[in-house]
């Protein structure tokens, strides 16, 4: 059996995040069912200038620990200059698994690699980005799962930076990727169009949170948005509708993103007479209550990768209202009705009548997931 090799460099800048995002969950679901399955497998990652190579499950129990590190907070980028509380990340890292320098990490890898072993990095993460043409040229095969291509084919939703250093990451998987994976028919297209590779496995995530089978009796009535604040999630539609009718409260659950100031400025305004609020920091199983408790979920993004929340909402009986792009088409193959990310009037009419928003559809799980990329 070949060996596996994970890379795990997005969980490490992201041992404490609250809230995890999408592509946070799918590298979770990696590191449980890879350590699991493969009790040699070995995780890999870089945080600042140093590197690690530890067992796999000596990792997850480090992930365990860190969760109990409630005074911990992580930036999603490795920073030179780490705060306080990233310095407690490096320590728990360095008594658990050594962090070592670039050159020994390369030593060891190489000592380590044999022709056939798989290195997979499943997370966006750039942390290895300047290593992979070394780690391939050991014999590895470099294997890549991409959530979406976003920064290239709508840049217009993103900061400069994160544009420039995407495209490198794309580069740098042109030239050393055996294969790539791709979250959905649409993402798929996008690597081929983009000549990032010619023909992208398409492995839908499963389901990582499982909303509970229940409703309280006596939540006041709500609408719920799951994701990060930002341009392309499209809220500031949302917050107008708020403004502009008497609606049920909204309940926004994501972390702050960016260019985002106009709207927090409607959110300030709105939370003051208690009709939106926005939840930064809710655990998995808060989340799932919420899903479970709310009048529909709101999906009014004008571009997405994949659907993991709207599988999550849908598995659960609970009516999504999605934009009609390309990724939520494909994600409800037809069988649920979608309303345009730019028409506030087909939007106000489907809050008006929420329950033609409910829908039975097939629910990728992970072990077709993982039998895809052969785990």
């Amino acid at each position: 059996m070949r060996r596996v090799f994970l890379d795990v460099s997005r969980t490490i800048s992201r041992l404490d995040a609250i809230i995890p995002t999408g592509i946070d969950r799918v590298e979770r679901a990696y590191i449980d069912h890879v350590s699991d399955r493969y009790p040699d497998a070995l995780a890999i990652g870089g945080f600042g200038k140093e590197y690690m190579i530890s067992p796999l499950r000596d990792f997850l129990l480090s992930i365990q620990l860190a969760g109990d590190m409630k005074s911990l907070t992580f930036q999603d980028r490795f920073r030179l200059k780490l705060r306080p509380q990233q310095r407690l990340t490096k320590s728990l890292l360095r008594r658990r698994h050594g962090l070592m320098s670039q050159r020994v990490f390369l030593q060891k890898m190489k000592a380590l690699s044999e022709n056939k072993n798989r290195l997979l990095s499943v997370g966006h993460s750039r942390a290895l980005q300047n290593l992979f043409s070394e780690l391939s040229s050991m014999g590895l095969a470099v294997e890549f799962l991409l959530h979406d291509l976003i920064p290239v084919t709508h840049p217009e939703f993103c900061r400069p930076n994160i544009i420039t250093q995407f495209k490198t990451y794309m580069e740098a998987i042109q030239k050393t990727a055996s294969c790539v994976y791709a979250v959905s028919e649409t993402t798929a297209r996008s690597v081929v169009e983009n000549h990032v590779f010619a023909g992208p496995v398409v492995a839908r995530p499963g389901l990582t949170l499982s909303p509970q089978p229940w409703k309280p009796e006596t939540e006041v009535p709500y609408f719920l948005v799951v994701g990060t604040v930002e341009p392309r999630k499209n809220l500031e539609l949302l917050l107008d509708l708020w403004q502009k009718n008497n609606l049920p409260r909204l309940k926004i659950v994501g972390k702050s993103g960016w260019a985002a100031q106009s709207l927090f400025e409607k959110l300030e305004n709105l939370k003051h007479d208690h009709r939106v609020e926005h939840l930064s920091e809710v655990k998995d199983f808060e989340l799932a209550n919420l899903y479970a408790g709310c009048q529909a979920i709101l999906f009014p993004s004008h571009v997405e990768g994949f659907g993991l929340p709207l599988y999550e909402a849908l598995s659960a009986g609970v009516p999504c209202i999605a934009s009609d792009i390309p990724a939520f088409r494909e994600a409800t193959d037809g069988k649920l009705p979608l309303v345009d990310a730019s028409d506030p009037e087909g939007w106000l009419s489907a809050l008006s009548s929420p329950n033609r928003f409910i829908s039975e559809i097939s629910i990728p799980t992970w072990d077709t997931h993982f039998a895809k990329v052969a785990l």
